[in-house]
């Protein structure tokens, strides 16, 4: 198993050891993130056990036997970055990023949700420093 994680971090570092950062040259980049999670509050009435006979936590949102307190919680990120290299090793660009992210939750006696976007834009300043030459 190292071995294998030693040859994937290998060959993804190779490429990005013979990046150029020289004047003139221009990069672009980003990243796209997605998570979710449903959580259920937990009830313990001997209903939920095994072949052995032994209680367990069934904290599914699906299972429509238990109350109804459930969460929900949903994040999407999306970066987009691009820079210039006015000299060598000097990047000036600019980065943009959009964020949602969205918060549910039922109980018996309340519903309360909560949902946000956010559009961030600013620009950045990089200077690359040549180890080990």
């Amino acid at each position: 198993m190292k071995t294998l994680i030693s040859l994937l971090f290998l060959a993804l570092s190779i490429p990005l050891s013979a990046q150029d950062v020289y004047k003139g040259r221009k990069f672009f980049g980003g990243s796209f993130y997605v998570n979710s999670d449903a959580l259920k509050d937990i009830l313990i009435d001997g209903d939920n056990t095994d072949s052995f006979g032994k209680e367990y936590w069934n904290n599914s949102p699906f299972d429509k036997k238990q109350a109804r307190d459930v969460q929900t919680r949903g994040k999407m990120r999306f970066d987009l970055r691009y820079g210039y290299f006015p000299m060598d090793e000097f990047a000036i660009g600019g980065d943009f990023i959009a964020s949602s992210s969205s918060y549910n939750e039922e109980d018996t006696i309340f519903s309360m949700q909560n949902k946000s976007l956010d559009l961030m834009a600013g620009p950045f300043v990089r200077y690359y420093i040549e180890i080990g030459a």
